[in-house]
C-alpha cells in the first residue's frame, strides 16, 4: 500500500488517561507511547490526516472525567478532527465514516488501544466497509495480563483478514505521495 497523504487518515484510538492507570500497567508502555508520537510526528510532517478517536463509558472513560481525557501526550491540534464514540468500533454509531468520505479517505493506518477491544472492532469494520487498512503492529496494547499473547494472536488474525501489518519504523520511513 503507497501511502497517499490526500487519501490517507491514520486513527489515533482511545489513548485515554483512564486505560493508563490501571491495577495492571498497559503492556510496553514507553514503548508504545515513543511509537504513538513518531506516527502522529510522521503524519503532521506529511500532511497525512489525523482523527484521534475517544472511548466514553460509564467506568473509568466516563466522558468529561480526567479519565476520559487523552493521554497528555496526544494533544489534537486545532486542525484535527476528534471522533467521540461509546462503543468498540470507532465506526459504530459515530460520524467517522461520514468524515473520511468528505476527505476522500481510501486508506486507514490504525493504532492504540485496547489490542483486543477497539482497536481489533475498528480494523474489522474498516475492512469490511471497504477501506485499505493498515495496523502499525507495535503501536496498540493493553493492560491485560497476557498483553503480549493477545497483540501476537491479534497481528495474526488481522492479517488473515486482509489487514497490512507494519511496524512504527516500517512507516515512518516510508515516502508519502
Amino acid at each position: 500500500m503507497n501511502l497517499n497523504a490526500k487519501n490517507t487518515a491514520i486513527l489515533v484510538i482511545d489513548v485515554q488517561k483512564g486505560l493508563f492507570k490501571q491495577k495492571k500497567p498497559v503492556y510496553n508502555e514507553k514503548r508504545l507511547l515513543i511509537n504513538i508520537l513518531q506516527i502522529i510526528n510522521f503524519a503532521r510532517g506529511n500532511g497525512i490526516h489525523l482523527i484521534f478517536v475517544q472511548h466514553a463509558n460509564k467506568g473509568i472513560l466516563k466522558k468529561g472525567s480526567l479519565g476520559w481525557e487523552l493521554h497528555p501526550h496526544i494533544e489534537p491540534l486545532h486542525n484535527e478532527d476528534v471522533v467521540q464514540k461509546n462503543n468498540a468500533s470507532a465506526f459504530n454509531d459515530t460520524n467517522l465514516h461520514i468524515l473520511l468520505d468528505k476527505k476522500g479517505i481510501k486508506q486507514l493506518i490504525l493504532l492504540g488501544m485496547t489490542t483486543h477491544g477497539c482497536v481489533k472492532a475498528t480494523c474489522l469494520d474498516a475492512i469490511k466497509i471497504g477501506y485499505d487498512v493498515m495496523l502499525v503492529e507495535d503501536a496498540h496494547s493493553s493492560f491485560s495480563k497476557n498483553a503480549s499473547e493477545l497483540i501476537n494472536e491479534w497481528n495474526r488474525k488481522l492479517s488473515e483478514k486482509g489487514i497490512i501489518l507494519k511496524s512504527c519504523s516500517e512507516i515512518v520511513t516510508r515516502k508519502v505521495y
